[in-house]
């Protein structure tokens, strides 16, 4: 039995085999974990709180004696700023008194280094449980500081070679997707020649008829089944009749059958569906013989070149006009009403499909011209073989290829991983000269030793850091039961002791290690910040979907459903898996849910950005949120997306006074534009307010943002001024300067340090007295008497 089963109420290692794990028996586990801690740290263990009731019965989960911070999503950008309020938290001894880390994708990168650094490196032979990156009153950086500027270039940290590398990954990816796409493509065109051999055949009948030789014998018996697009207005009458039927039963037996579940509706819906795949299909030999009526093969590839051509220019005109309009228009057309808003909002969604449907447009007309290659290669003659016969032969040996791909090893998640590790997780301890330790050091000169290896479970607070919560997405944008509300996703974690969601269960990391080994910390931290994907949670667009899919566009991760771990997957989900690799349809066509053996992880900031939620979730009593988010015109929309879901889920009512935090800051952000000097203005950065909790109790919320006031060090102002949108830059920007980095550092520092030391002004909720009386409140809650101003 374990330290931690020891200290807490939690299962034996025999009751854990196979164990499905609920929530409550997961927060069990991580306070026996954090009280581990706290006995290092000489804190009292977490206070054991009463089990209320609503009025209905309903358990009530009270308030826990917690703290936790969190740290936003957002890229290198949030990774530096988060950096520096971290910074001022170990400056004025409080990491010892954080109980939770709840992180999200740039958030997490900082998180994840924290934690491996705080846990140990025990392959270099030594351990700290230190605080890697502050050096109070010193002017030089640590070790672990100057690693993390060398890399805030992260993904091209050796220039040109660096991108030259990068492009060899993209491209692999992309030629395992061309394999894909050849593979479906000969199949499909394989079918059409064996339907239709011969130009002649091309005006024989319908596509169904004809691709099983039927349509001769149909048309003998009933003429009515003869030429073109018959099958097709054949169904076309038989829903017509259908339709007729169902509207007098419904009309003569009102209170029979259902319209959302019933058998007519059910019915309606498949031959609806039935007769668009049908009228698709006969379209097919109709374009085939056009194409073919140019005059011979090359004519006619030079014809589909030219309609190519033709068709895709003004396209790819509206797609370029439009793509850096896109998300404006949509956010006007979400924030104001009105016919401008309206017009603003058809241009966007008319963009997106004009993105969508141009590579869907160039594989069919690839697919045009095999079929129309293949009839006039049997027309030819001297092949040893009709052309179907070697479209299919084709199409096996692909398809054998094909079996030889796993879901992640060709996505770009490895490349991404793999940089953030070499970035952020790393041995932190000062060396002495490389030619002394050559061995204890990476192979570049100067590097810190990595940590690649780390595992999720060798990060447990007893350990050393404190206890981390990794969140990501599950994508559920095909589930029915989890998908009720539109978010496309659930909120899902990774942490040392369980992974899972709500939906999908909780097991035991080391569990999940067993059946997946790449799930380590690097993998963890590289999920939770897989910002591009086919499929994004709350933030998919599901035109895009099949094209981000077809073009590797795809930093998700495809894992084994914790529901399905230490349980036997030989089902008929898995066996189609494992032969035709739905998971690539499973992307392009949002066919995900929590039921599948294997289920689509993203980015957490596409369910929620901020990380507060599992914090929330938690009850902690104290929480400071660290949101260094892109929100250039600062409306603050990871608060007030995690405000509307803890109120839904958990009955949590949030009251943090932010208002004045972008005041000060857009006035700034116009100085700089202007031109003009920066007001100085002594904060706020920061604001104070509570956590409404649902049996009455109320927690302490310190919030803090990424924003620029007048008052930061001369440096800061300096860039500020030369780079208005500081510091709310885009988080495609991830390939960070020196100069970048440390200016989000010392701002993240000082935003924070403000309010610890009482030196900046900042808001507090009007329950909590004076500003300075909510400041020494916090203090308290953290087990610190407050510094005095």
């Amino acid at each position: 039995m374990t330290d931690a089963k020891a200290a807490g109420n939690i299962p034996s290692d025999a009751e854990e085999i196979g164990r499905f794990w609920r929530f409550q028996d997961v927060l069990g586990t991580e306070h026996a974990n954090i009280n581990l801690r706290r006995a290092q740290h000489r804190r009292s263990p977490i206070a054991p709180a009463p089990m209320g009731r609503e009025p209905g019965g309903k358990p009530l989960r009270p308030m826990y004696d917690t703290t936790g911070v969190c740290l936003s999503g957002g890229g290198i950008r949030s990774a530096a700023f988060c950096l520096g309020a971290l910074q001022s938290l170990a400056t004025r001894d409080l990491i010892g008194n954080i109980d939770y880390l709840s992180t999200v994708s740039g958030g997490g990168y900082i998180g994840a280094s924290v934690s491996g650094c705080m846990s140990g490196a025990p392959e270099a032979g030594k351990t700290t449980t230190d605080f890697p990156f502050a050096a109070p009153g010193a002017f030089e950086d640590p070790p672990a500081v100057g690693h993390l500027r060398d890399y805030s270039n992260y993904i091209l940290p050796r220039g040109h070679n660096s991108f030259v590398e990068a492009i060899a990954v993209i491209l692999r990816g992309m030629a395992t997707n061309l394999i894909f796409i050849l593979t479906a493509t000969l199949f499909l065109a394989g079918l059409t020649v064996f339907a239709y051999p011969d130009q002649d055949s091309l005006s024989g009948g319908s596509f169904l008829p004809q691709l099983f030789h039927i349509q001769k014998f149909l048309a003998g018996h009933v003429p009515l089944l003869d030429g073109a697009f018959t099958f097709t207005l054949w169904l076309l009458a038989i829903l017509g009749a259908g339709l007729v039927g169902w509207a007098i039963f419904r009309s003569r037996f009102p209170s029979r059958g259902s319209d959302v579940r019933g058998r007519g509706v059910r019915t309606a819906r498949w031959l609806i569906v039935a007769l668009a795949l049908c009228a698709f299909l006969d379209v097919q030999p109709l374009v085939i013989r056009a194409v073919l009526s140019a005059g011979g093969l090359p004519n006619a590839a030079k014809a589909a070149y030219e309609w190519l051509a033709l068709v895709s220019a003004p396209l790819a005109a509206a797609v370029a006009f439009f793509s850096d309009r896109l998300a404006g228009f949509l956010k006007t057309a979400a924030s104001r009403p009105g016919t401008g808003a309206m017009l603003k909002r058809a241009a966007a969604f008319a963009a997106v499909w004009l993105a969508a449907l141009v590579l869907p447009f160039f594989l069919w007309a690839f697919y045009i011209w095999l079929s129309a290659a293949g009839i006039a290669l049997n027309a030819a003659g001297g092949a040893p073989m009709p052309a179907a016969g070697i479209y299919f032969i084709g199409w096996f040996a692909l398809w054998l290829i094909t079996m030889l791909f796993t879901p992640n090893a060709n996505s770009l998640h490895q490349f991404y991983r793999d940089k953030l590790s070499k970035a952020f997780l790393f041995d932190p301890l000062w060396r002495e000269p490389l030619e002394a330790h050559h061995a204890l050091r990476d192979s570049d000169s100067g590097d810190l030793v990595p940590q690649d290896k780390k595992k999720l479970h060798d990060i447990s607070p007893a350990h050393g850091g404190p206890y981390h919560l990794i969140n990501a997405a599950l994508n559920l944008q095909g589930s029915i039961a989890g998908n009720r509300r539109g978010r496309n996703a659930d909120f899902f974690l990774f942490s040392a002791e369980h992974i899972g969601s709500d939906l999908t269960g909780y097991v035991k990391t080391t569990d999940l290690e067993t059946e997946d080994p790449h799930i380590d910390l690097a993998a963890a931290m590289a999920i939770s910040g897989a910002a591009v994907s086919s499929d994004m949670g709350s933030s998919s667009i599901a035109p895009l979907a099949p094209t981000l899919a077809l073009l590797n566009f795809r930093l998700g991760y495809w894992m084994k459903n914790p529901r399905f771990v230490n349980k036997a997957t030989n089902g008929w989900k898995k066996t189609l898996s494992g032969m035709f690799k739905t998971y690539i349809l499973s992307e392009m066509f949002g066919l995900l849910d929590e039921s599948d053996p294997r289920v689509y992880l993203t980015d957490g900031g596409h369910i929620e950005n901020l990380g507060l939620y599992a914090l929330l979730n938690r009850h902690c009593k104290v929480i400071v949120a660290v949101d260094g988010e892109a929100d250039p015109a600062m409306t603050f929309p990871a608060l007030s997306t995690v405000q509307r879901y803890a109120r839904i889920d958990l009955g949590i009512r949030i009251d943090v006074p932010w208002y004045d935090i972008a005041a000060v800051s857009l006035a700034a952000t116009r100085a700089a534009e202007d031109g003009t000097p920066i007001p100085e203005k002594n904060g706020p950065h920061c604001a104070i307010g509570l956590i409404h909790y649902p049996d009455g109790q109320k927690g302490l919320l310190l919030y803090v943002k990424a924003s620029v006031t007048g008052d930061e060090a001369d440096y800061v102002l300096n860039y500020k001024q030369r780079n208005p949108a500081f510091p709310h830059e885009s988080t495609g920007d991830q390939f960070f300067t020196e100069e970048q980095f440390e200016c989000y550092r010392a701002l993240g520092f000082h935003a924070l340090d403000g309010f610890l030391t009482g030196q900046q002004d900042f808001r507090s909720n009007a329950e909590l007295g004076s500003a300075d009386d909510a400041r020494k409140s916090f203090w308290a809650a953290m087990g610190k008497p407050a510094p005095e101003i």
